[in-house]
């Protein structure tokens, strides 16, 4: 039993040698093994003898039984006048002469750099294992991790431990380099691309996605970075963002996708002109019209570009014209403001010519009235059209005796109107007509015991072409009393122009 616990305690210390986990500096530490030095007989003759078949592996002797004879064994004890009990090893070899050489490793492979198997966090290392020499016979050399084992990411050193029959042990090592070469794949990045308007009123948007996901051949959860965080506010415009997937060996994989912020939002007008009502420049068709330049503003802080249909300054015609500003800004969207320009032209027309006053004629022939002809007023108007003149007669009119006045009117297309005027001064110089007067008349005696006689006779009658009777006047009346001889009565008819007209006729008285 005593020496089963003493095996055992040795192979525990062998294998976390080979398992390489017991430090270097205590490898060459031999377990602790017990061996017993006893008597025995041989013949008549008392021995001493350090029972062990190999006595190379004792630590620590103490003394044991004694044997009456000699037993047969499958090897041969040491032999020894004397014994030495006690744990000092190197006494133990000497006073005991055992010969304990160590193993000698003919050749160790030598550092070897190795890449992980694809989609693997190991590699599997195939060496050749070191051989081994040993004054005992053979040999047995062991390496940890074995040949064709996986090794894992980063150095690893293979320990190979040559072992002779005593313990003695020989060692050499070498390092497996297993580097990790192969990038991390991404499981998962976002669409490409993302599309979102712009946040109301801002130049930016707020965009969220979910995170990027990958995995790496080590097993390791690669560390994800990218170029903008989610939740980031991305300008108007395509952004690319890059995420980069690194694992612990430094092997990087990126994916992208792109942020494409739209601006779909229409500039804003901070200021619009009013509308403007104003008159025509004088004798101009048309107003200069100026205004301050409208103010737009826009989400992206930029400023839009304004353009009217019409300049401030421009010349405006008579009439409402309507101008319209569209502001637009660089992504194209556009917003329009609008004022009215209202030109009146309350200017007159002016007359280039109107006919002389007054304009003098007599009455046609025999007639109340004169044919009155002229030439036409003549008017412009600032608007630069022809204005409407209409005259209350028009040329080539009958006019009544006496004054008339003519009065035109000249219009233009917004009404304004202006007047010339001008007198008819129709005439009559012609004299009235007798259409009756009375015969000379012979009378042979006067009255009885007169030295007149008393004729009366028919008035005269006259016409005039003034269409009204004239007044007939005679230097004698009818019915008066005329003297001896001959008398010429002169009658006389005046119309109401003061014409005359006399028509005469004799009286003659004779005695009787």
């Amino acid at each position: 039993m005593w020496v089963s616990h003493v095996v055992n305690q040795y192979n525990i210390v062998l294998m976390l040698q080979i398992l390489c986990i017991l430090p270097e500096s205590m490898i060459h530490v031999r377990a602790e093994y017990i061996c017993e030095v006893g008597r025995e007989s041989e013949g008549n003759i008392l021995r001493w003898f350090l029972l062990n078949s190999d006595p190379c592996r004792c630590t620590k002797v103490r003394l044991g039984g004694s044997n009456a004879y000699t037993p047969k064994r499958m090897f041969d004890p040491v032999y020894v006048k004397y014994p030495l009990i006690g744990d000092d090893v190197e006494k133990i070899r000497e006073h005991y002469a055992l010969d304990c050489i160590a193993p000698e490793i003919a050749s160790c492979p030598g550092d070897q750099d190795m890449v992980t198997d694809p989609g693997r966090a190991t590699a599997m290392v195939v060496y050749q294992t070191p051989n081994a020499t040993d004054n005992f016979g053979d040999v047995s050399v062991l390496c940890y991790p074995e040949s064709g084992s996986y090794f894992p990411i980063g150095n690893t050193t293979v320990d190979c431990v040559a072992k002779d029959k005593s313990e003695n042990s020989a060692r050499c090592n070498f390092e497996v380099n297993n580097k990790d070469k192969e990038s991390p794949e991404f499981d998962f990045c976002p669409s490409n691309s993302v599309e979102r308007d712009t946040d109301l009123g801002q130049p930016t948007a707020m965009i969220e996605w979910l995170k990027p996901m990958a995995r790496d051949n080590s097993g390791d959860v690669p560390a994800i970075t990218c170029t903008y965080p989610s939740g980031s506010d991305f300008a108007i415009g395509e952004t690319t963002v890059e995420c980069l997937a690194v694992d612990s060996s430094g092997n990087e994989k990126d994916c992208q996708f792109d942020i494409n912020v739209l601006d779909n939002e229409s500039p804003e007008f901070d200021f619009c002109p009013n509308s403007t009502v104003r008159n025509t420049d004088s004798e101009q068709p048309t107003a200069m019209i100026e205004w301050l330049n409208p103010i737009a503003r826009d989400n992206s802080g930029e400023v839009p570009t304004i353009t009217c249909n019409y300049a401030s300054g421009t010349d405006f015609a008579i009439g409402e014209t309507t101008v319209e500003c569209v502001a637009v800004d660089n992504s194209g969207n556009e917003k329009d403001c609008q004022f009215d320009i209202n030109v009146l032209d309350n200017e007159s027309p002016e007359f280039d010519f109107c006919p002389s006053n007054p304009k003098v004629q007599n009455t046609d022939l025999g007639q109340p009235t004169a044919m009155v002809e002229w030439l036409n007023p003549m008017a412009r108007d600032n608007s630069g059209e022809v204005p409407t003149s209409t005259c209350n007669y028009p040329s080539g009119s009958d006019f009544a005796i006496g004054e008339t006045t003519v009065d035109c009117l000249a219009v233009d297309s917004s009404g304004n109107e202006k007047e010339c005027q001008f007198d008819i001064h129709v005439l009559d110089n012609e004299s009235p007509k007798f259409i009756f007067c009375p015969s000379n008349t012979t009378l042979r005696s006067t009255d009885p015991g007169q030295n007149t006689s008393m004729i009366e006779w028919l008035n005269p009658m006259a016409r005039d072409n003034s269409g009204e009777v004239p007044t007939s006047t005679c230097n004698y009346p009818s019915g008066s009393d005329f003297v001896i001889g001959e008398t010429t009565v002169d009658c006389l008819a005046v119309d109401s122009s003061g014409n005359e007209m006399e028509c005469q006729f004799n009286i003659t008285i004779l005695v009787g």
